[in-house]
């Protein structure tokens, strides 16, 4: 039988073997899933990091293409898996609103790898913003920094973390991952979630609040990490960020739609509230000019506030990133090479998919002829 076949969206995936900074059990991973994807599978990938929305299509809808795999800046569209032979789409994120939900078509994704590398960056984009480093680095950097402020007592003053009120808004991998990494910090913390846990509030010393309401009313740091779903999207929106305590700060390292940008630009343009901002995701990405001039206007009329922007990167550290490529090959590797349902179960489905393949209920999905076929 001709192996079935697999485009990979950006070569990335493997370019990073190379990387100097990886270590070699990482580089190994990476090999060996590469190896095992080629052996039951005819492989293309994409040449560069960002193919555009016409070459994707091409592929997804090549008759002879079974699989794909990408990553966040490669949308499937739902309509062009709806016409195509896709059995399956691996993804190299924990997050896959990208990814089109159509039914039969699986999805996996790599959970359980980046919450470590995420809340650590968090941590940092709290810190950064509360002290204020990123202007004050500037301002050495600038050539700034006149004769006479060799110790400003009072000119730059900012507030410590130590003591603070934060909130978290969602507890899952990351958001547990910050709540611990909060303990030494002696913050009164504050969560929501949809699923109390019990054990993280006995073992770190949360408290559970049962409205987001009251955390945007109490928190100084309120640091946001829920999935973008239909749910989620733009849901903290002008109810909720109006609630926030002046001279407070939000943080998002989640994803940028579920922040209604507009609201947040109109409050601030207002003066209706006046908080600090810490982002690596936004609503557009890259951001928009308007919307970045717009945030430039405010900064330049309230200078004191301190927005902190970074471009999406909190996952990057070379080693996370390394894991991550090779769970999608991986799975790729393992569904290309099934022939039953047991040759997936290590597969990293999403959801109510997991829950399907665990229940014997795989009649419905494309696999179920690819494996009626071999």
């Amino acid at each position: 039988m001709t192996k079935p076949k697999t485009f990979i969206t950006t070569s990335v995936f493997k370019d990073i073997i190379n990387h100097p900074r990886m270590g070699e059990d990482a580089r190994n991973r990476i090999r060996d899933a590469w190896k095992a994807l080629e052996e039951v599978s005819e492989v293309e990938i994409f040449e560069g990091r960002f193919p555009d929305e016409a070459l994707i299509r091409k592929a997804i809808l090549d008759p002879a293409v079974r699989f794909i795999g990408c990553h966040l800046s490669h949308e499937i569209k739902p309509e062009w898996l709806e016409q195509s032979n896709i059995i399956a789409v691996a993804t190299s994120t924990m997050g896959y609103d990208h990814v089109g939900k159509v039914p039969g078509v699986l999805i996996t994704h790599t959970p359980s790898v980046l919450q470590a590398t995420v809340a650590d960056y968090t941590m940092a984009l709290i810190l950064a913003n509360l002290r204020n480093i990123i202007s004050l680095h500037e301002t050495v950097w600038n050539g700034e920094w006149e004769p006479g402020q060799k110790w400003d007592l009072d000119g730059n003053l900012s507030k410590a973390l130590d003591g603070q009120v934060v909130g978290l808004i969602g507890l899952g991998e990351i958001g547990s991952e910050v709540a611990r990494r909060l303990v030494p910090w002696n913050t009164k913390t504050l969560y929501f979630d949809i699923d109390r846990k019990p054990h993280l509030e006995r073992d770190l010393g949360l408290i559970y609040e049962s409205s987001i309401e009251m955390i945007f009313k109490e928190a100084d740091v309120i640091s946001l990490h829920v999935p973008l779903n239909d749910n989620t999207r733009g849901m903290f929106d002008k109810r909720y960020l109006s609630l926030m305590k002046p001279s407070s700060l939000l943080v998002n390292t989640a994803r940028g739609g579920i922040i209604n940008t507009g609201d947040l630009l109109d409050l601030l343009e207002a003066d209706d509230i006046k908080v600090h901002l810490a982002f690596d995701v936004h609503e557009t990405e890259p951001i928009d000019p308007d919307i970045l001039q717009r945030f430039r206007k405010i900064k330049e009329n309230n200078p004191d506030l301190r927005f902190v922007f970074t471009p999406h990167n909190a996952s990057a550290d070379v080693n996370t990133r390394g894991e991550m490529a090779a769970m999608l090959l991986e799975d790729l590797a393992r569904i290309a090479g099934s022939t039953k349902p047991e040759d997936i179960e290590e597969c990293r489905l999403i959801g109510r998919q997991r829950q399907d393949l665990k229940d014997g209920k795989m009649e419905s999905y494309r696999i179920h002829g690819f494996w009626k076929k071999k």
